[in-house]
């Protein structure tokens, strides 16, 4: 909260509540574990998390802030990365290059949107008229243009707006599509080896960075790149 104050949710450290609750969401039903007892816990400690020891953390908290489909991304990646461990096809410390190999692939993609994407985006709410108003569109970076296309697809799908125009916080060229931004936060020139990392949550360290060659995909990744 505004004044400082932080909400927990405790429990026993059972992995079948928060699978139970998965099921049941969003109710919250009687489980097989027993109530936390604060009393014969006694204290709670609290330690800083070792990255380099848990780098599936470190990703979880990347994809977290990125949001969109990079949470679901990591999800399908780890369950995939852990059943080729236990099939002894990979080796235990190769489960987070997967993952990270897997938000990599996904962050550089094109701008083709998947099946699941489209239907995400049609199940968009808009509780008004669209025809005959002004639509502006607002995204951190173009690239391709074809998920911008896909957006002006999805908006004409539900009216026929008097125009459509178009705010982004980057322009990072390599257009495959004719689509012109109305209104630019900065031209960046980039490679296509390179990308564009947008860190915008209202902290401190917002900033636009450009991330070059392998480097981690980290919560922290901006620190490696330019900032502009």
């Amino acid at each position: 909260y505004a004044d400082g104050a932080i909400l927990a949710e405790m429990s026993e450290p059972d992995m079948r509540i928060p699978i139970q609750y998965a099921v049941t969401y969003p109710k919250r039903l009687p489980s097989p574990v027993k109530p936390l007892n604060l009393f014969e816990a006694q204290k709670l400690e609290f330690f800083e998390p070792d990255f380099d020891r848990f780098p599936c953390l470190d990703l979880a908290l990347a994809a977290q802030r990125r949001g969109s489909v990079f949470p679901a991304v990591l999800s399908a990646a780890d369950e995939v990365a852990v059943d080729a461990f236990l099939k002894e096809r990979i080796k235990f410390t190769d489960i987070p290059k997967l993952i990270y190999s897997v938000l990599k692939e996904t962050y550089g993609r094109t701008g083709r949107i998947t099946l699941n994407q489209a239907a995400e985006a049609e199940s968009t709410c808009i509780d008004f008229a669209i025809d005959g108003k002004r639509v502006v569109l607002i995204d951190d970076v173009i690239y391709t243009g074809r998920s911008v296309r896909a957006a002006i697809d999805a908006i004409m799908s539900r009216g026929r707006p008097q125009n459509i125009q178009l705010a982004i916080l980057v322009d990072r060229g390599h257009r495959e599509l004719p689509i012109r931004a109305d209104f630019i936060g900065k031209n960046l020139p980039t490679s296509k080896e390179e990308r564009v990392e947008v860190l915008a949550d209202g902290g401190p360290e917002d900033c636009v960075a450009i991330v070059k060659g392998e480097a981690r995909y980290t919560a922290d990744e901006h620190k490696e790149g330019a900032t502009v």
